[in-house]
C-alpha cells in the first residue's frame, strides 16, 4: 500500500528574487530529525531524496514532496510525516545550516563523493557556468517585477464587493458547522504554484486529495481573494483546526491564493487563467464562487495590461529555461566525477538510520 503523497513548493521565483518558506514547511522545532544535504550540483541530492521517499511511501507512510521551482522535476526536500523527519537540500539558493545541531539537525556531506581532481580541471568552466546562471536569474526576476506592477494596475478595473459577499455566505457558513476544538490551530505558509523553466506549474490536485469539500474562487487575473482566504483561515484557526496557506509567487508575502485544512477537510482554491480549472472535475468539488459584477472589466486598458503581463511571464519562463540549460551544463561537469557507489551507500545508510532511529 502506498502512503498519502502531497506535493508543493517551499520556495519560488518571485519579483523579490528567490523567496523561501522553507522554515515554515519544515518546522524544525517539532521535527524529530532534519538531515541537511550539502554538495554541489549533480551530486545526487534529489536522487537520494526520491529514493528515500519512495522507500517509506512504499511502506504505506505519508510523505510530502517539496519540489524545486527552478527545476520542477527535482526535489528540494522530502518530509516523512509519520516519522517527523525531513531531508533537505541545504545548498544555494535555499542555504540551510543546522539550527539545532545534533539535537535535530544533521549534515550529510555529499561532497565526500567528489573526485576533486576532475573538478579542479574544469575550474574555469564551472565558474563561467555559475556566473551565467546567476545573470539569467537577475533578468528573470526583472520580468517578474514588471508583472507585479502590471497586475497591481489591473486590480483597479474590477469590483470585488459582490464576490466577497458571496464567499462569506458559502464558505463561512460551512466553517461554522465544524466542531470547535479546545486549542488554537497553527498555520504554515507555502507555494502551490511556481513559475518554472517549463511554465507555470501547480500541484492543486495533490493538495485537494483527501478533502471533503472544495470551494473554487473563480476570478479574472487582477482580482484578489486575499480577504476571503485570510478571514476563512483565521476562523479555522480559532475553531482549532490547522491550516496551510499558499501564496502567489508574484506577491509572495501578501497575496493568499489557496487555503486548505486537512483536519477540517476543507479547501479554498483560487481559479484563474493560470491555475485551478482542473479542480472542477475533483470528486470533492462543491461550489464555485465568482464575482457577480465587474467594474470597467471591459476596459481596453485592463486587457492591454493583461496581455503585456502575460508576455513578461512568457519571457521570464524563457530566461528560466536558459538558466536551467546552463545548470544542466554545470551538472555535467560534476556527474562524471561522482563516486556513485559511495552515494548509494550513503543513501542506504540514511534509510536504515531513519527506519531504526
Amino acid at each position: 500500500m502506498i502512503g498519502n503523497i502531497k506535493n508543493y513548493f517551499p520556495g519560488g521565483n518571485t519579483p523579490m528574487g528567490f523567496f523561501s518558506y522553507y522554515e515554515e514547511a519544515l518546522n524544525r522545532t517539532s521535527a524529530k530529525r532534519c538531515y541537511l544535504l550539502k554538495g554541489g550540483p549533480g551530486t545526487g541530492k534529489s536522487t537520494l531524496m526520491k529514493k528515500v521517499a519512495r522507500y517509506f511511501s512504499g511502506k504505506g507512510e505519508n510523505v510530502d514532496y517539496l519540489w524545486c521551482s527552478s527545476d520542477p522535476e527535482s526535489l528540494d526536500a522530502v518530509i516523512l510525516k509519520d516519522r517527523k523527519t525531513a531531508i533537505v537540500d541545504g545548498t544555494a539558493p535555499h542555504i540551510m545550516d543546522p539550527k539545532y545541531p545534533g539535537a535535530v539537525d544533521e549534515i550529510v556531506n555529499l561532497g565526500s563523493c567528489w573526485e576533486k581532481t576532475g573538478l579542479c580541471n574544469n575550474r574555469e568552466n564551472i565558474i563561467e557556468c555559475s556566473k551565467s546562471i546567476s545573470d539569467k536569474y537577475e533578468i528573470a526576476y526583472g520580468y517578474l517585477k514588471s508583472v507585479a506592477a502590471k497586475q497591481k494596475a489591473m486590480h483597479v478595473f474590477v469590483e470585488e464587493k459582490p464576490f466577497v459577499s458571496d464567499a462569506y455566505l458559502n464558505i463561512f457558513e460551512t466553517i461554522k458547522t465544524l466542531k470547535k476544538e479546545k486549542r488554537m490551530g497553527k498555520n504554515k505558509n507555502m507555494f502551490a504554484t511556481a513559475i518554472t523553466p517549463f511554465g507555470v506549474i501547480d500541484h492543486l490536485n495533490s493538495l485537494a486529495s483527501g478533502l471533503n469539500k472544495i470551494f473554487l474562487l473563480r476570478v479574472p487575473v487582477g482580482v484578489e481573494c486575499n480577504k476571503v482566504i485570510e478571514n476563512a483561515g483565521e476562523m479555522l484557526l480559532n475553531t482549532g483546526y490547522n491550516t496551510e496557506t499558499y501564496f502567489c509567487p508574484i506577491r509572495p508575502t501578501d497575496k493568499r491564493e489557496h487555503l486548505i485544512s486537512e483536519e477540517a477537510g476543507i479547501g479554498i482554491f483560487t481559479c484563474n487563467d493560470y491555475h485551478g480549472s482542473e479542480l472542477f472535475d475533483h470528486e470533492a468539488y462543491a461550489h464555485t464562487i465568482r464575482p457577480v459584477a465587474y467594474k470597467y472589466f471591459d476596459d481596453k486598458n485592463y486587457f492591454d495590461l493583461k496581455v503585456s503581463a502575460d508576455s513578461d511571464i512568457t519571457a521570464c519562463i524563457e530566461v528560466l529555461a536558459e538558466a536551467k540549460s546552463a545548470h544542466d551544463k554545470l551538472e555535467n561537469y560534476y556527474i562524471p566525477h561522482i563516486n556513485h557507489r559511495r552515494l548509494n551507500n550513503i543513501t542506504e545508510e540514511l534509510i536504515a538510520e531513519i527506519e531504526h532511529g
